[in-house]
């Protein structure tokens, strides 16, 4: 299955992160919701977010893909907007892998290394460990594209930290 390699739409947007990670864990998302969570959204970007949306495949595994390469983008945003220094995280590494392997089997391999990525400390650093590769992956929709022993490592790396998934 062909994965998405391109620069999304959303690239340049703000976007609150969790929101991104629940619209494509469910599929998409309303006109409501994205209000709700993102009040100062403008009628462009609004519109942008509602047809992003209405284009995610319904395959787990694509979205899943998506979450991972389109969240690069919504991730380094989120966080330029969210640190003090206003620089973002911007994850290369985890870009590439994801470009090279598709979204799961990069996630699989970061897995499979006995120590977490510097990435992780980052996350850490930014006080946003809810929203690390360990802390998505044991969430019921994507809990199945993994094996018990990876959702293992993804939540010992966590309980590492004192933090629950």
């Amino acid at each position: 299955m062909p994965f998405e390699t391109r620069k999304p739409v959303i690239r340049d947007m703000f976007i609150p992160f969790g929101l991104f990670a629940r619209m494509l864990a469910g599929g998409g998302t309303s006109e409501e919701e994205i209000r709700r969570e993102y009040p100062q959204v403008g009628p462009r970007d609004l519109q942008t977010l509602l047809s992003y949306a209405r284009s995610l495949p319904a395959d787990v595994e694509h979205r899943f893909h998506l979450l991972m390469h389109d969240g690069y983008w919504v991730f380094g945003q989120f966080t330029k907007a969210k640190a003090k220094d206003g620089k973002g995280y911007w994850s290369n590494y985890q870009l590439r892998s994801v470009r090279k392997h598709g979204g799961l089997e990069a996630v699989k391999r970061y897995l499979e290394r006995p120590q977490a990525q510097e990435g992780f400390d980052r996350v850490r650093e930014l006080k946003m460990l809810e929203y690390s590769i360990e802390a998505l992956l044991p969430k019921q929709q994507w809990a199945s594209l993994f094996t018990p022993r990876e959702l293992e490592i993804a939540r010992r790396r966590l309980a590492l930290l004192g933090y629950q998934a």
